[in-house]
């Protein structure tokens, strides 16, 4: 609130808002910002032109002119002619427009000079700096506006009983003009004011009995009269519509609200209304009363607060058609300085200037709750949150002080926006704070009730405006003035969870692909869902939509990371998440036309590791949808490279699915063909030991040459090159000529390879008793040895011997008890027995 003590004879806002310029009795012009700090404080009536003096350089300046019997004297007169009198149908009022971009405002005055009054149009920049004054103009009056695209200022003068509407440019020089078509007798032009596109100007005349407002359009430079009104009273207020530039409202005697609309396109002449509004009083008001705080019940019930005998008083209003009454009327014994309505329960709070809160019920004002708002400022913005059912005030001060009933809640709040789930608060540290209406409000009072994830940075200065209540949009306006749309994640989560509880599955993909969430969070929410109503929700998308999906598909449950600030209890599948979601994706396509569901369905493939598969699945559709399979394949290209994609053909065997996937690679045909033709000249079991031998499948390709006949010498190469005697054993009947020779092999490579164990059992399989018994004597399988000695039928020194071997090398790796008894069994050495068992300490 600013206290101004001299009085205000004119004040303007800015288009912006952004600065107020008042001009005061005393002659002074403040500007002042919209939370009414001093600017600048000036003179109105500087007595210098002003800070762009116009000097005259060059050719045709006065001083290089001819002035004939006037002599060079002349030169030296001033270049602005002394002002003329104001004209008699002048207002004497101060008037103030400002241009559409509020960079700079002209001030129309009357100035004193010599016992004379004159009037004079002065321009001035948004911050407060005297640029220019207009040349003198006869009959000059007091209407003036600035023309929103900026370049031209319009007003009126009474030349000789006549009206003209004169244009001038920021600099003060005059521009051109044309006629009114009224005479001025009797008649004063109020006002003149352009629309939003500066192509209509409105003319309001005022007589004594009549008004007159005349539109006027422009075309060739030549300014025609499109419209013209006629209203039966001097009490007209005229207001250009700021959405729609070709509407405007017209209001008489503060009773009735005419609508216009498409004024410039329709033809000359008289039209009527649009749409008209009748207020009938049955209470006090006066014809200007203004009305404030003016809120919707219903489309048929509204309040409000009035000045009444320069007291405020709580209106009830009843809306009709055409019809506005005015059904109650209580007196306050306080001003109000907010009053709002809650959109969800309907109930209406009030604030007096004492701070005091009160609910509006049945007309009357009854205490709110038990909280005492007079410990806290008022408020200049209010809202009412409900956490978990129980309502809260939240408020901001003047001073950026942000309340939650009584609790100080936040320094530095510039604005504040109650959405249907969270309530936002922007603050001077360029950030917006979300604080979900889900928790209790003792957690919502403190600074724990915010997330880290519930905060967001914004552009310097930015301030709420509104937000969509079924949605998550949130408008901003910059420092600049223009507004920005933006989507809070809380906002855009919860508003997604919503649409997966409405099973709006197709406009949640669409929301998570524009606004870039995490498309496991569509899964991880409502799992269940998700897998037991796939083919609903395969009906309601594109494979597009599933691409993407399955794309990002991950074993991570986003409600419990990334997004558990969303407090959801996610039943996600705990263990092969994705295995799980991509087979049930699989059989909800394939029991559908599969087509127009391929690349969904190779997508699911090759997350699964199984390009096989789908290399196969393709084939057989090829035939009977051949460019719907190609592109399937070249989309299998982009998720593989090439060389995997063809190695991944070749693992099928298959030399037509082979070539038809060859044939969409980068592949030079001068490598694969070759590579084909030799595949070709091969048989069937043969060809598919060489495929899995060129890819490294060594098991496989083994198992299908020892099928084929006739080749086990090269299966015994093979065998040996990589190592996969195991494996051929397994094959092999035990006891069999194969069997024995791949034993052997096995054997002395474990022999080499010092698994001297291993090597004598496999040799004494495949009957090398021998071999076996050299490696079973550096063995501690004594039993083992022994028995393959006795096969061989040895001498008794020689059993003895080996005995007494294989006691030593039981007797070094800690086996005393056996040793001991190898020594008094096979050796006949007791006495060594006892030592051994001693040394062990088995004496007992």
């Amino acid at each position: 609130m600013a206290v101004i003590e001299d009085g205000v004879s004119c004040a303007e806002w800015s288009p912006d808002d952004g600065v107020c310029v008042v001009v005061t009795g005393a002659g002074k012009l403040i500007l002042m910002s919209e939370e009414f700090d001093p600017i600048k404080d000036t003179d109105v009536r500087p007595q210098e032109f002003g800070s762009e003096h116009q000097t005259q350089v060059g050719w045709g300046s006065k001083e290089t002119q001819f002035h004939g019997s006037a002599g060079k004297g002349a030169s030296q007169q001033p270049v602005f002619a002394t002002p003329t009198p104001i004209a008699t149908t002048d207002s004497q009022e101060t008037r103030v427009s400002w241009r559409g971009d509020g960079q700079y405002f002209v001030v129309s005055t009357i100035d004193q000079r010599d016992s004379e009054f004159y009037r004079v149009v002065r321009m001035w920049t948004r911050e407060g700096v005297h640029t220019s004054t207009n040349e003198p103009v006869p009959g000059l009056e007091d209407s003036i506006s600035w023309r929103a695209s900026g370049n031209l200022i319009s007003t009126t003068v009474n030349h000789n009983n006549q009206h003209q509407v004169i244009f001038m440019e920021r600099n003060g020089l005059r521009h051109g003009e044309f006629p009114l078509t009224l005479r001025a007798e009797n008649t004063c032009v109020s006002t003149t004011t352009w629309n939003s596109s500066s192509n209509v100007l409105a003319v309001i005349y005022e007589g004594q009995e009549q008004c007159h407002i005349m539109l006027y359009t422009c075309s060739n430079y030549c300014w025609q009269l499109k419209q013209h009104y006629t209203y039966n009273s001097s009490n007209i207020t005229f207001i250009w519509d700021h959405e729609d530039e070709n509407k405007f409202h017209i209001s008489v005697d503060s009773r009735t609200i005419h609508r216009f609309n498409d004024v410039s396109h329709a033809p000359p002449g008289e039209i009527t209304p649009d749409e008209s509004y009748t207020i009938e009083r049955e209470f006090p008001l006066d014809s200007h009363t203004c009305i404030r705080h003016l809120v919707m019940v219903t489309q048929s019930k509204a309040h409000c607060v009035a000045l009444v005998n320069d007291v405020d008083a709580l209106l009830t209003l009843e809306l009709s058609d055409k019809e506005v009454f005015v059904v109650s009327c209580t007196t306050l014994e306080d001003t109000v300085v907010n009053m709002m309505r809650h959109p969800g329960s309907g109930t209406i709070v009030v604030q007096l200037y004492s701070g005091e809160l009160f609910e509006l019920h049945g007309g009357m004002l009854e205490p709110w709750g038990s909280v005492d708002m007079r410990e806290c400022a008022r408020f200049c913005e209010m809202e009412i949150a409900v956490f978990e059912e129980e309502m809260v005030v939240v408020g901001r001060t003047s001073f950026n002080h942000l309340y939650m009933d009584t609790r100080l809640w936040n320094y530095d709040c510039t604005s504040i926006s109650l959405h249907k789930t969270h309530l936002l608060v922007t603050s001077h540290s360029h950030t917006l704070t979300c604080v979900s209406l889900s928790q209790p409000a003792h957690v919502a009072r403190t600074t724990e009730g915010v997330v880290d994830t519930g905060i967001r940075s914004l552009e310097r200065g930015s301030r709420l405006v509104v937000s969509d209540p079924d949605s998550s949009r949130v408008v901003l306006q910059m420092p600049r003035g223009n507004l920005e749309l933006i989507h809070p994640r809380p906002l855009l989560l919860t508003h997604l969870a919503q649409l997966i509880d409405n099973f709006q599955y197709r406009k949640v993909f669409e929301s998570v692909r524009k606004h870039r969430v995490n498309m496991n969070f569509i899964l991880d929410y409502h799992p269940e869902q998700f897998l037991s109503k796939l083919p609903d929700i395969l009906s309601q998308l594109t494979s597009q939509f599933m691409e993407l999906f399955i794309a990002e598909l991950s074993s991570e449950d986003t409600t419990l990371t990334m997004y558990s600030f969303m407090g959801t209890q996610s039943t996600a599948p705990s263990t092969d998440k994705i295995n799980t979601v991509c087979n049930a994706v699989l059989a909800a396509v394939q029991a559908v036309d599969v087509v127009p569901w391929l690349n969904t369905l190779i997508s699911c493939y090759v997350k699964i590791d199984n390009v096989p598969a789908g290399l196969l699945k393709l084939k057989t559709l090829y035939h009977t949808h051949p460019s719907e399979t190609e592109a399937a394949i070249k989309y299998m290209l982009i998720l593989t490279d090439d060389e995997a994609l063809f190695n991944h053909a070749l693992g099928t065997h298959d030399l037509d699915l082979v070539l038809l996937v060859a044939q969409h690679t980068q592949k030079d045909p001068k490598e694969y063909m070759l590579f084909l033709n030799e595949l070709q000249e091969h048989d069937e079991v043969y060809r598919k030991f060489k495929i899995d031998e060129h890819l490294g499948r060594n098991k496989t390709a083994l198992h299908f040459l020892m099928c084929c006949e006739g080749r086990f010498e090269e299966v015994c190469s093979f065998v040996t090159k990589h190592s996969l005697h195991p494996t051929a054993l397994q094959h092999y009947q035990f006891g069999t000529d194969q069997y024995k020779t791949i034993g052997r092999m096995f054997a002395l490579s474990l022999k080499e390879n010092r698994h001297l164990e291993e090597a004598g059992v496999l040799f004494g399989q495949c009957a090398e008793l021998k071999e076996s018994l050299e490696c079973l004597r550096f063995t501690k399988q004594s039993h083992l040895a022994l028995s393959v000695g006795a096969q061989l039928n040895l001498p008794a020194d020689q059993m003895s011997g080996l005995a007494e071997q294989l006691a030593e090398n039981l007797r070094r790796d800690g086996g005393h008890r056996e040793a001991a008894r190898l020594y008094d069994r096979y050796c006949d050495n007791p006495d060594e027995a006892v030592e051994v068992l001693c040394e062990g300490g088995r004496l007992l």
